[in-house]
């Protein structure tokens, strides 16, 4: 079983007069039309359906159903009452003595209005179980310290009590600072983590949200946009879609050297604003390819098959090359479609083959990675006069 009440709302019914004005459009008698046909009340029978005006405010605000409302206001609560600026500075009139007289006003940014005077008498019959009475009366309060003396059971204090709970409430407060209740975390991942001003990378923004001690249900769901920057930079925004979005990030936009990337979750309604991690980004000036060397200009006869040398200017590192050989038309002459130049080496164990098929002229091309391409052309003809034109040359890249 859990304390009652939790907030506290005016609903006096008229007491030391004070009451609700109110009146009903639909009764002619209350019909709203003058101050004549106003009339007062009070009671749960109007603060009910005001806290349930409240929550409207709320569901408007945040697209969401709510749910149960209870662990957001203690959360609220517990940080306000925490919280050196506040933790003193709102008390409903600005003192703590339970019948003292007004001294001041709560702190403008309160939520919760403390309220510390007053108390909630329970009656009980002459007789009863720590039951007061006034000497010959058939009713008294009941007392926390027995029939002896009167001490209240339910008086009004600082904080949380069992007469006005939390406190009555600031609403615009409430409905201002809702979303802090809420928590987000954002993460930043960059790939890759090095390019060159003509390359790019992909950042990816991830964020996840945490929920009160003692939320029960579906937390509201997760959306909105996500910024990135790199210092005073923006690169771009995305939008979150199942608590992750990426952008794709031109080396040209970014500064050489090491740029620190951050996101930014930008909030909505319900959730907070929240920043990632630092990730590093490092843009390194394009370096020019070594060029792939390939015999250039071959002859060969028609039907022929020759070996087309093909090397790098230096040994090949670890992990090796390889090197792709296409022929610009296949039905003339082809050539062997890749060959592998083992680490330490310079050319490949097994050189690529042309076959020449059909009298004409056909683009020799060779490409790796790492390295420039070269093309060079190779001849079919009807007889063979000389194997190759023997000219080494890198050729055009």
């Amino acid at each position: 079983m859990r304390a009652v009440p939790d907030v506290s709302f005016f609903a006096a019914s008229g007491f030391w007069g004070h009451s609700i004005v109110q009146c009903d459009s639909s009764d002619p008698a209350t019909a709203c039309t003058s101050p004549t046909t106003f009339e007062s009340a009070g009671g749960t029978s109007f603060t009910a359906p005001q806290f349930a005006g409240v929550t409207a405010l709320l569901v408007t605000l945040s697209h969401e159903r709510q749910g149960t409302l209870n662990p957001a206001l203690y959360a609220l609560a517990k940080a306000q009452y925490a919280a050196r600026a506040t933790a003193t500075a709102c008390y409903s009139n600005g003192q703590t003595n339970n019948i003292g007289v007004t001294t001041g006003l709560p702190a403008a940014a309160c939520i919760f209005n403390d309220i510390t005077t007053g108390n909630n008498d329970e009656p009980c019959a002459a007789g009863s179980l720590d039951c007061f009475v006034d000497a010959g009366a058939q009713y008294g309060m009941l007392s926390t310290t027995g029939a002896s003396s009167l001490t209240v059971a339910y008086p009004s204090g600082v904080g949380y009590d069992e007469t006005t709970g939390l406190g009555s409430v600031n609403i615009a407060n409430l409905i201002k600072n809702w979303n802090t209740v809420f928590t987000t975390t954002t993460a930043l991942t960059a790939s890759p983590t090095s390019i060159t001003a003509s390359e790019s990378t992909t950042l990816t923004a991830t964020v996840t949200h945490g929920t009160p001690l003692g939320y029960t249900g579906t937390a509201p769901a997760l959306t909105g946009t996500v910024t990135f920057s790199s210092g005073t930079i923006t690169l771009g925004t995305c939008t979150l879609s199942g608590g992750t979005c990426s952008l794709l990030v031109s080396g040209s936009v970014l500064p050489i050297g090491p740029d620190s990337i951050t996101a930014t979750f930008l909030g909505n309604e319900t959730y907070p604003a929240s920043t990632s991690n630092i990730v590093v980004v490092t843009v390194t000036t394009a370096t020019t390819q070594p060029p792939l060397s390939l015999w250039a200009n071959t002859v060969l006869g028609l039907g022929q098959s020759m070996k087309l040398p093909v090397s790098i200017p230096k040994p090949a590192p670890a992990g090796g090359v390889n090197v792709t050989l296409i022929s610009s038309n296949p039905s003339d002459v082809t050539v062997t479609p890749s060959v592998f130049i083992p680490a330490g080496w310079t050319s490949p164990k097994v050189e690529p083959v042309l076959k020449g098929l059909n009298l004409g002229i056909v683009n020799i091309t060779a490409s790796a990675a790492g390295y420039q391409s070269n093309t060079q052309h190779a001849s079919v003809t009807g007889s063979i006069s000389f194997g190759r034109c023997c000219i080494a040359c890198m050729g055009k890249a």
